[in-house]
């Protein structure tokens, strides 16, 4: 990357264009859809990491044997990576916010099924944890597209704010680990990912229409 020459991006107005400009707000620090969808980014990154940061832990308190969890993390990661193959088709015939809702209620699903089988059925419910990363995998593009609409100029410097909320991948996880120190139990932890997915479908059906 710092060998590429990249092309500085210029935006190119008609007279149409900048009568256009005048309706948009003066600055896209005023776009209330900004900051939702800059949470919701944040709090994403927590869903993302979080499955694969205590999931050793989870394996240890499912006590499940004679696995590596590190080695079953692949899985998880494989399922991000399969949904965002899949995620070409998908995000060309489905509109993001119905994506996103699906995506959010799904891992929402997951995860609860995981701890309801804990104790009766802990291989499987190992197996639905991991499977929570095929409905995180194209969850970020959808969130990020959504924080940017009706921006028009304002585009460039929101997509930047937009952008730094992927500090909650370090935030939300520190949190997390926090209340595993102080409750002892990996499962009230990881548990703050409902609460996670619960705005996630908040921004997804209203507040990414918030202007």
């Amino acid at each position: 990357m710092f060998f590429l020459k990249l092309p500085e991006i210029k935006s190119e107005e008609n007279d149409s264009e900048a009568t256009e400009k005048k309706l948009y707000k003066s600055s896209a620090f005023k776009y209330t859809h900004v900051w939702l969808g800059s949470l919701a980014i944040f709090l994403y990154m927590g869903c993302e990491i979080g499955p694969s940061s205590f999931f050793p832990d989870y394996v240890a308190k499912l006590g499940i044997q004679g696995i590596n969890p590190i080695d079953m993390l692949k899985y998880y990661w494989g399922g991000m990576m399969i949904g965002r193959v899949l995620g070409i088709f998908i995000l060309r015939k489905y509109k993001a916010r119905l994506i996103l809702t699906i995506c959010s209620v799904g891992g929402f699903v997951l995860l609860g099924s995981s701890f309801a089988l804990s104790s009766s059925a802990p291989v499987i419910a190992m197996w639905l944890f991991l499977a929570i990363g095929l409905f995180h995998s194209i969850m970020w593009p959808v969130i990020y597209n959504l924080a940017l609409e009706d921006l028009g100029p304002h585009a460039k410097v929101a997509s930047g704010v937009i952008a730094t909320s992927v500090i909650g991948a370090s935030i939300s996880t520190l949190v997390m680990g926090k209340i595993q120190a102080v409750t002892g139990s990996v499962i009230i932890a990881v548990s703050l990912m409902f609460i996670y997915y619960i705005y996630l479908v908040f921004f997804a059906t209203k507040g990414s229409k918030i202007r």
